[in-house]
């Protein structure tokens, strides 16, 4: 049996931008996070959830990780962001995280940045 854990449209308020003057104003970004499990998390059969990846703490766990931090690139942000949440989750799991900044400028929708351990392709 494989098993994933998806975060969703996770709203997040931080400082990004090439210039400093648009940093001063946090701007909006949406993550999605991708977690793969080796193999099912024992919650699957104990119902306990210090018995897998609790999705509240870890989002706090990222706004305390970005509150006091600048970022110029969503690129850098995002690899930032990566390597903390691999630190936080636990060794065997595959991560792939996905942040979206919406109207990053006019004509545009949205800029998208994934990276990963697998791809939506690999998923």
């Amino acid at each position: 049996m494989k098993t994933q854990l998806t975060l969703k449209n996770y709203k997040l308020n931080i400082s990004l931008g090439w210039t400093e003057t648009e940093r001063q104003t946090k701007q909006t970004v949406f993550l999605n996070i991708k977690i793969k499990f080796a193999k099912p998390p024992k919650a699957t059969v104990s119902d306990e959830l210090n018995e897998t990846i609790c999705y509240d703490d870890l989002t706090k766990s990222i706004d305390e990780f970005c509150a006091n931090k600048s970022f110029k690139l969503l690129e850098y942000f995002g690899r930032e962001l990566y390597m903390f949440l691999q630190d936080e989750i636990a060794a065997n799991v595959k991560l792939m995280l996905q942040i979206t900044k919406p109207q990053p400028c006019p004509n545009l929708e949205a800029s998208v940045f994934t990276l990963g351990d697998f791809l939506k392709n690999d998923a």
